[in-house]
């Protein structure tokens, strides 16, 4: 006799048992049949059946989030890793992950890696005023620990990353809402550069173009204006030039300085964290600012000894 006490053999299958969960009013959480079907198809790829998917399993922004009993089940139920809990106060949670090795002396397990929440993370990330927080800091540490530990060290579980329960928000930044960065003042530039007499090229039409800067630059004047007055124009140009302010480092030198130094990500989000105060989720390094990113590669740059 089969386990399955609800057979589920096609997506009509799934449809009409999402629906009926959507009817009876148990999960709140899922409004239409549609989103009941994508949590029941997201936890049949991580193993879970129906019910234990749509109870215990929510898609933000396309992103898993997962409780971190589930994550833990999850890990243990795989066989090839598995973890175990060295502090868990109201403090602070640490967890060992181990992967399944085999040698002369049999199978066993070893240490690959651990992850910590203590409560100075979690104030650092305006976590600890929340209510979930404040009444069960325990099970809220172990969840951020134990979903940060998978992401690092077990990803292939869960067929990617995993986030715990409210982890995600808009961004992957948990200790604040980053807003995109602030547009260059290009009008102020173009304000600087000195007006040409010239008949075509007037304000009006730096006004219109007011991000072509080098547009402007590259408009030579006309009229009867002499050698010397171009001349000084041009280097007043440059000079400009070499004022302008050189562009931030992008996201992609962070990736390039970790394959210098060899690090992997769980060492880089540590790293991170230490020198910019960022506690940051996953090694979505484009949601940085301008400034951080600017911190973080500095001081990825000074520990690879680069200039």
């Amino acid at each position: 006799m089969s386990n399955e006490l609800v057979p589920v053999r096609n997506l009509d299958d799934i449809e009409r048992l999402g629906g009926a969960m959507v009817k009876s009013g148990f999960f709140r959480d899922s409004r239409d049949a549609s989103q009941a079907v994508v949590k029941i198809l997201a936890g049949q790829e991580l193993g879970l059946p129906p019910v234990a998917a749509m109870r215990g399993l929510h898609v933000v922004e396309g992103k898993i989030e997962l409780s971190g009993t589930t994550v833990g089940a999850l890990i243990k139920r795989s066989g090839r890793y598995d973890y175990r809990v060295v502090e868990h106060t109201d403090e602070k949670c640490r967890i060992e992950f181990l992967q399944k090795t085999s040698n002369i002396a049999g199978e066993g397990f070893e240490k690959i890696g651990d992850a910590e929440w203590t409560l100075e993370d979690a104030k650092r990330a305006g976590l600890s005023s929340k209510d979930n927080w404040r009444k069960y800091p325990r099970s809220m540490l172990f969840n951020r620990a134990m979903a940060e530990g998978a992401r690092t060290h077990t990803p292939d579980v869960f067929g990617g990353a995993v986030y715990a329960d409210g982890e995600i928000e808009g961004v992957v930044i948990a200790d604040e809402e980053i807003a995109p960065p602030a547009p260059s003042d290009e009008p102020a530039v173009v304000e600087e550069v000195p007006s040409s007499p010239g008949p075509s090229e007037d304000a009006s039409t730096a006004a219109a173009e007011p991000e072509a800067g080098v547009d402007e630059r590259s408009a030579s004047p006309s009229g009867d204006s002499s050698s010397s007055d171009a001349g000084t124009e041009q280097s007043q140009l440059s000079a400009d030039d070499s004022a302008a302010p050189a562009s931030p480092p992008s996201p992609d030198e962070i990736v390039r300085l970790q394959n210098v130094l060899e690090w992997n990500t769980g060492k880089v989000l540590k790293f991170a964290r230490e020198k910019i105060g960022k506690h940051i989720q996953t090694p979505n390094w484009s949601a940085l600012s301008e400034d951080d990113t600017k911190a973080l590669v500095e001081a990825l740059r000074e520990e690879a000894g680069e200039e």
